[in-house]
């Protein structure tokens, strides 16, 4: 009785949603906002769709979003304002109200990676090696550790993308970079550097802060400013630590910047990290087994961002399961 209560109340659910769905009269910058959207994402748009669960938008499409606003509506919002908006049909109402101009101008952000820009990137401190030579030493005496295919790390500009497991992934890579370390850039979000300490630290650890409410743009500069340089970069496709040990949905920054920038991807296969330390653990489990390998490079030559992702994707599955 419960499956079927559960079955019919789905079914209910869908039923309103399509009804509200017919009764939205489309207005010209609804329909504007959503064939620029499906272009983004590749999946169907509807008025109920939300930016983030429904749409699954990550840093670089939400950048890509509020630069089209500002070129086709003279619109000017950030990234806590995008927050605020539940669905697409609440941007588009905001649209009709506010806007002063209305073009359809095509925004290619992707495109604007391959300009140069003078942006200024985090320092290392001279101190950075002997502390994640300790570090490793930890780790090595902590956990029951296994390393695997440095020698698949390339010479130059190239992308590091480790599933995310726990919250020691950041620094257990980092760990075992050895002598590749210094010419490698982390990626932290804002809501996780929260304090002085952690930003003063960060400045000068070669981490760059992404602050998707105000300084998205400059952070995405950043990322391609270190592998224009020929330096590397950490990213975790999954954007979010999983929940419950699986891989987790790719978002396509990485992919945009390898593709754009023609920087390899290195896949980072990280197994037992979860069984160590789950999401809601504070205390590692001590002498745990914790495997980090280095897969072969993949180039971005013969692919674009959507066969990337799903080879980079199908190389760290292949070690995981």
């Amino acid at each position: 009785m419960k499956l079927k209560s559960q079955f019919t109340n789905s079914i209910i659910e869908r039923e309103k949603a399509k009804k509200q769905q017919e009764a939205f009269n489309e207005s010209e910058e609804y329909a504007a906002l959503r064939k620029f959207l499906e272009t983004m994402v590749n999946v169907k748009v509807y008025p109920h769709s939300h930016f983030s669960y429904d749409l699954g938008l990550d840093s670089l499409s939400r950048l890509n979003l509020i630069d089209y606003l500002d070129r086709n509506f003279g619109i000017k919002i950030n990234g806590r304002d995008l927050a605020n908006f539940t669905s697409v049909k609440a941007l588009s109402i905001y649209i009709e109200k506010e806007r002063n101009r209305f073009t359809d101008e095509k925004v290619n952000w992707e495109d604007a990676l391959k300009e140069q820009n003078d942006v200024k990137l985090p320092k290392r401190w001279i101190t950075q090696p002997c502390a994640l030579f300790l570090l490793r030493r930890f780790f090595q005496f902590y956990f029951k550790l296994q390393i695997k295919g440095l020698n698949n790390i390339p010479d130059g500009a190239c992308i590091f993308t480790p599933n995310h497991q726990s919250f020691l992934d950041a620094f257990l890579v980092a760990a075992l970079l050895k002598d590749k370390v210094k010419e490698t850039f982390f990626y932290a979000k804002k809501e996780h550097v929260n304090n002085f300490l952690l930003r003063f630290i960060a400045a000068r650890n070669s981490i760059i802060v992404m602050d998707i409410d105000k300084d998205l743009k400059e952070s995405i500069r950043q990322l391609a400013e270190v592998l224009r340089k020929g330096n590397k970069i950490m990213l975790f496709p999954e954007g979010t630590r999983t929940s419950d040990g699986t891989l987790g949905e790719f978002k396509k920054t990485f992919a945009v910047l390898s593709v754009q920038l023609q920087a390899p991807v290195v896949p980072v296969a990280i197994k037992g990290a979860y069984e160590a330390l789950p999401k809601n653990s504070k205390i590692p489990k001590f002498r745990s087994p914790v495997s980090i390998e280095f897969l072969p490079a993949i180039n971005p030559e013969s692919n674009n961002k959507d066969t990337l992702i799903d080879l980079v994707k199908q190389s760290i599955l292949q070690k995981l399961f």
